[in-house]
């Protein structure tokens, strides 16, 4: 069974202005703490909308289409009118490589990973999807993979410090962030700057 079905993050966040009001109280108050990052998102998301925000309107769960197959713990990221999932674990709890693009209610292979993994964490930087991460049946894994969501054509865009799965990351002003994460022994707090083309990873924390 994958740590991140055991070890769910409770909280959400129901604007785009109060996302970005937790990631800024994250840098500039949490010191780089998981802990205190997932503190302060759920104290903005209790916050509730600011006035600018308009008024909530109850929506229906309804079924908007379906995968060809069971799917649990992909990398996700939008990537236009569409959404891009990587990887994943089956209903057999095996790690997959699909890259399926989802739009509207039909969702399609569009390629496939250079290899197999689950609980990776993705970001969408300009037109290409970045994997960060992730784990597969022999541990965590500390690659960086670009995608084109269009082709699903994948290539090696870097490495992580530390290989580790079940981080979040976040795109700001060009940028990716990763944060914390699971190397298989221990938690991590820290929080990562990365940009394409970068030669390394900058460590914030």
């Amino acid at each position: 069974m994958s740590l991140s079905r055991r070890l769910r993050h409770a909280g959400t966040v129901r604007s785009p202005a109060l996302a970005a009001t937790a990631l800024v109280a994250l840098f500039a108050t949490c010191g780089g703490s998981t802990h205190a990052a997932t503190g302060a998102a759920r104290a903005v998301a209790r916050a509730g909308a600011g006035p600018a925000d308009p008024p909530a309107k109850p929506l229906a769960a309804r079924p908007a289409g379906s995968l060809p197959a069971a799917l649990q713990d992909a990398a996700f990221a939008a990537s236009g009118d569409a959404a891009v999932l990587l990887g994943g674990l089956s209903a057999a709890d095996t790690s997959a490589s699909t890259v399926w693009v989802v739009r509207g209610s039909k969702a399609s292979a569009r390629g496939r990973l250079p290899g197999a993994l689950h609980d990776a964490a993705a970001v969408t930087l300009g037109s290409s999807v970045y994997v960060f991460g992730g784990g597969n049946a022999v541990g965590q894994l500390d690659s960086i993979t670009r995608v084109d969501p269009t082709t699903g054509a994948a290539s090696s865009a870097g490495r992580l410090p530390t290989a580790s799965s079940d981080s979040t990351a976040a795109m700001l002003g060009g940028t990716a962030y990763v944060v914390g994460g699971y190397t298989g022994k221990r938690w991590l707090d820290t929080i990562l700057a990365w940009r394409p083309g970068s030669a390394s990873l900058r460590t914030i924390k």
